[in-house]
């Protein structure tokens, strides 16, 4: 990416043709228009003094961009993830759904963005193409904070990327790595390049598989099976 820097006021920002760059925006206006819906390339944002609640209005303002909060503490901003991202998005979810609601009484929490997590420990905020946390899990992270918005304080018990050319394979296995360290306790990264599914568990070294007919959720999220054969049945993995 490159290290060129776009600067000033709001109606200069929205003139400019920021795209590819690194943005310095410290400060935070009361009322942040739209201002990064028409950009078709990833865009780094030095925001340093921006507060969380800050984060949360440029996520209500944009809500079609994958908007992140690296550790370093720089604001990553990238285009909406394309249709064939959403459709194996969209399916991996109604897996999850499925499986989840015949969990009753114990249904937990499925997430897909612009929902996000204020990660514990490593500081970032993130927001997977899939997540999911467990009934008991998530009332115990949740005492004492406020429920509701786009982002929780909060770090789920599944996380699934998808490696595209929007985000480097070794972006989203760095990512997988800070889940972990927050407490995740499996990452599935989809790599469509070689047909590869990276696995990472808590306390194992990280796996992969090579054209998988199916994922196990276990000991995790029991009896959990992601069909990635009905996947591929669909056409959104091949």
């Amino acid at each position: 990416m490159s290290t060129n820097v776009v600067s000033g006021s709001i109606e200069h920002i929205k003139s400019t043709s920021c795209t590819g760059r690194a943005l310095d925006l410290n400060f935070f206006p009361s009322h942040l228009p739209a201002l990064f819906e028409t950009y078709s390339e990833r865009l780094e944002i030095r925001a340093y003094t921006w507060t969380d609640d800050d984060l949360v209005l440029f996520h209500q303002c944009n809500p079609r961009l994958r908007i992140e909060r690296l550790a370093n503490g720089r604001v990553s901003v990238k285009p909406a993830d394309g249709a064939n991202v959403e459709a194996l998005q969209e399916e991996i979810l109604r897996q999850l759904r499925s499986w989840n609601e015949e969990r009753s009484p114990e249904r937990g929490r499925c997430f897909t963005p612009p929902g996000g997590f204020f990660l514990p420990v490593v500081k970032s905020q993130r927001s997977p193409q899939v997540a999911f946390t467990g009934r008991n899990r998530w009332h115990l992270q949740m005492v004492g904070k406020p429920i509701g918005g786009l982002l929780v304080r909060a770090c789920p018990q599944l996380c699934v990327e998808v490696a595209t050319s929007k985000e480097t394979l070794e972006e989203a296995r760095a990512k997988a790595k800070e889940y972990l360290i927050a407490g995740c306790e499996l990452v599935w990264i989809f790599y469509a390049e070689k047909n590869v599914v990276f696995v990472y568990r808590r306390e194992f070294d990280e796996d992969f598989v090579v054209n998988p007919t199916e994922l196990r959720g276990d000991p995790f999220l029991p009896n959990f099976v992601l069909r990635v054969d009905e996947l591929r049945a669909k056409g959104v993995w091949f």
